[in-house]
């Protein structure tokens, strides 16, 4: 008698033949049938092919295919950033064979991000039509299941949240992104409390390791909250940091891998961030530049003198693994440390300048020129080391981005920040839901901010008075509308604070953009 040998997963077989009925409508690739004959052994085998291979030749219309082939040849590369990434490079591949909504995703992805590319070239609304269609459809596969009272699988559901925000930053719909942040955490937060009511199932044998999903979506959670000043950073509970992640809390004499090191940074963050969300806030950015209570107090400056010591311990085992490798370093390696050291050293300006007096004492970051030209040079190199110099670049994680706006915007050196700008303006980079134009144009309005008319090049730290120097600055961005939300405090003479809102347009994408601020 033939049945079914490799029943997809969570979908019943009906047995109809010669194709499972259920695979058909589904547009899945049905795994077939044994039987005796030397068929059945070639269809089997001919479909695990298909499973491993990536190819796709069996869905979709020719155009979803031309597409569904861009995103494996150039969004993947990309979106895979300066590190391994078996979500990117694997497993998001095989399970577009098997599920409607990732594959019209992928396919709504990859359009778009080759308009994106080619944009420069010629703009061409059609595709993202395109795009946009197939978006919809994703949407629709996503919500087969609940119209028809069942449970969505949780990996499928954040697989295509990933990729639908992925969508909206590269269309430039940044408060959509944003929201699917948003509702991306939320059911991770449902997973990790493991509520008994939740919308999801959660399948016994996941096309990603749910630790896999719960980490990218962390560093969301992490760029979210790095755009938006007043937004918690929600994926901070003990079990994300420990056995129920990716990441391990212990730093180890020496790490195995640069993927091991760039973990243990963001363990480090993830740890010390928790730690601070858990004490009492701040009611707002003008508060005393000591907390009022001495155990507050003392809790930040255990978190700081812990993060320190961590610092130092994750130095030590990433000089192990430099010494491991000193003999066989591939230029991907040499990208992957420019990273990791870029991040470090803006990793301990930040804990060493001190939770509370960065968010009410500008004039403290005056004392760190050495590390901002160090973090200056770290970005350079790594912008060198990246093959497609001079074309536009997508990934989902921040790499030169955040830093290059930070050392623009906090060191207050002429030359320096001058750089940074000039290095942003250089490409046209979108890491995450950070946009290395739109930054550049921001930072270059703090900059016009601050010094008020002084020949900029030739300013020092100390031209630049307490007074005239910009607090708390948050950005909203508007590609659409090319426009930036600008939001900021300053200090006025009588000590009192001015709460600032602006909007920072410009005329076009390209170096003849100008600049204007407009209070709202």
């Amino acid at each position: 008698m033939t049945e079914c040998s490799r029943r997809i997963r969570r979908i019943k077989c009906d047995e109809e033949q010669p194709n499972c009925g259920q695979c058909t409508r589904g547009r899945r690739i049905c795994d077939g049938y044994v039987n005796s004959s030397p068929a059945g052994h070639e269809l089997k085998y001919f479909s695990t092919l298909l499973t491993t291979s990536g190819v796709h030749t069996l869905l979709g219309t020719d155009q979803e295919r031309r597409c569904f082939d861009y995103f494996c040849r150039r969004t993947v590369a990309q979106l895979s950033g300066s590190f391994d990434s078996a979500f990117w490079d694997q497993l998001l591949l095989q399970a577009t064979h098997h599920e409607p909504a990732v594959w019209h995703a992928v396919v709504a992805l990859g359009s778009l991000h080759q308009n994106f590319e080619q944009r420069h070239i010629s703009m061409k609304r059609e595709d993202d039509v395109f795009a946009v269609k197939q978006y919809v459809k994703a949407i629709g596969f996503v919500l087969m299941p609940v119209r028809d009272r069942g449970k969505q699988a949780a990996d499928v559901a954040l697989m295509t949240c990933i990729l639908f925000i992925c969508f909206e930053i590269l269309r430039g719909y940044h408060s959509a992104a944003l929201s699917h942040i948003d509702g991306g955490v939320k059911i991770v937060s449902e997973l990790l409390s493991c509520q008994s009511n939740t919308s999801l199932s959660i399948p016994a044998i996941p096309y990603i390791p749910l630790t896999l999903l719960k980490q990218m979506f962390s560093r969301l959670d992490a760029q979210a909250s790095q755009i938006s000043n007043g937004r918690p950073r929600h994926l901070l509970c003990a079990n994300l940091s420990t056995t129920s992640s990716t990441y391990d809390a212990k730093i180890p004499i020496s790490f195995q891998s640069f993927e091991a090191a760039s973990d243990g940074l963001d363990c480090i963050r993830t740890c010390a961030t928790q730690a601070i969300q858990s004490l009492p806030p701040p009611s707002s950015i003008a508060d005393p530049p000591l907390p009022t209570h001495a155990e507050t107090k003392l809790s930040l400056d255990l978190i700081r003198n812990s993060s320190a010591i961590r610092l130092t311990q994750w130095s030590s085992a990433f000089d192990g693994l430099l010494d491991d490798r000193k003999n066989f370093v591939s230029e991907a390696d040499r990208r992957k440390i420019q990273f990791l050291k870029l991040h470090h050293i803006l990793t301990g300006v930040n804990y060493n300048i001190g939770f509370v007096r960065a968010r009410s004492d500008e004039m403290m970051w005056d004392s760190y020129i050495q590390e901002f030209r160090a973090m200056l040079g770290y970005a350079k190199e790594l912008l060198n080391l990246t093959k497609i110099r001079r074309q536009p670049v997508f990934m989902l994680d921040t790499e030169v981005i955040l830093p290059l706006f930070f050392v623009a915007v906090k060191c207050r050196d002429g030359e320096v920040r001058r750089q940074a700008i000039s290095l942003l303006r250089s490409q046209w980079r979108q890491e995450g839901v950070w946009n290395s134009f739109l930054a550049a144009k921001v930072a270059e309005r703090v900059v016009q901010i601050e010094e008020g008319g002084i020949n900029g090049i030739e300013v020092i730290a100390a031209d630049v008075l307490r007074r005239k120097r910009v607090l708390g600055v948050e950005v909203k961005l508007d590609l659409e509308q090319r426009r930036a939300n600008l939001s900021y405090v300053k200090l006025k003479e009588n000590g009192g604070i001015e709460y600032i809102n602006e909007w920072v347009r410009w005329t076009s994408f390209g170096f003849d953009a100008s600049i204007t601020g407009e209070n709202v």
